[in-house]
């Protein structure tokens, strides 16, 4: 690599620091994996990308791509693309605006609504983000403000956001949060079909 990454502090307040990073087919040394006391929110500007999170399913991320990862969520940059600058947007902060979920309850969460709700994730991706052409969705991640999905389309891959109606704090209030929307999804296609 000929260029080190480049990393710009925007604004630093004592409650958030932004700073914009320009990779060029730069990744995390192997072996090596952040593990930060702060909240990380990510934002790719342009460019592509690929984090691992340990214990997680690796986040293709492209221009318009954003991903949270919560303090001590063990991440590596696997990948950025060396054909184009990849343009981030990093916004670190300790005090979470909402109720952080704790750690088990994002793995139960992803992992029951991936291996037992395909059909929903789906649908969330087809009539709530208005993705109609999706042909299949994981999510990949949970918080309490919403939820990321990986979807698939004739296009190409797409990695969509999906806000919850208010904020949840366990895995009971995502399970209520979730049966609402498959609902709603489920009567926008019963009157478009």
């Amino acid at each position: 690599m000929s260029e080190p990454e480049h990393v710009e502090s925007l604004l630093t307040t004592p409650a958030f620091r932004l700073e914009r990073i320009v990779s060029r087919g730069h990744a995390s040394p192997p072996g090596f994996w952040y593990d930060q006391d702060e909240h990380e929110w990510v934002c790719l500007v342009s460019g592509a990308a690929t984090l691992e999170i340990e214990g997680s399913d690796t986040v293709a991320l492209r221009a318009g791509s954003t991903h949270l990862l919560p303090a001590r969520t063990r991440h590596r940059v696997a990948w950025t693309s060396p054909t184009e600058p990849t343009v981030w947007l990093a916004l670190f902060f300790r005090d979470a605006p909402l109720p952080m979920l704790a750690a088990e309850h994002i793995a139960r969460i992803v992992g029951h609504m991936n291996d037992d709700h395909g059909d929903s994730l789906l649908d969330y991706a087809r009539h709530l983000a208005g993705v109609p052409g999706a042909t299949s969705a994981r999510m990949t991640q949970v918080d309490s403000a919403g939820f990321g999905l990986a979807a698939e389309t004739p296009e190409g891959p797409r990695q969509l956001r999906l806000p919850f109606d208010a904020p949840i704090r366990d895995t009971g209030e995502a399970r209520s949060a979730l049966v609402a929307m498959a609902k709603r999804a489920r009567e926008i296609d019963h009157t478009q079909g």
